[in-house]
């Protein structure tokens, strides 16, 4: 079920260390940078990133039609 949800997950954190957005992705060099790239003109320059593989929340939350996991 983790691979319907894509490849790697890109989360994003505020300087509170929050996480303020989650963003899945193919998990490609290319999908990630241009993801990245696009985030960046919309993020403050603090804004922390880590990049790891879908949980069962993130299947949960895309199977059901959940918000925390968008595709940019």
């Amino acid at each position: 079920m983790k691979s319907r949800v894509g490849g790697e997950v890109i989360e994003l954190r505020n300087a509170d260390d929050e996480i303020i957005r989650k963003v899945s992705t193919d998990g490609s060099i290319l999908d990630i940078s241009r993801t990245l790239r696009e985030l960046s003109l919309t993020l403050p320059g603090e804004t922390k990133v880590s990049i790891s593989r879908p949980n069962m929340d993130d299947v949960f939350l895309a199977m059901t039609g959940g918000t925390e996991v968008a595709q940019v």
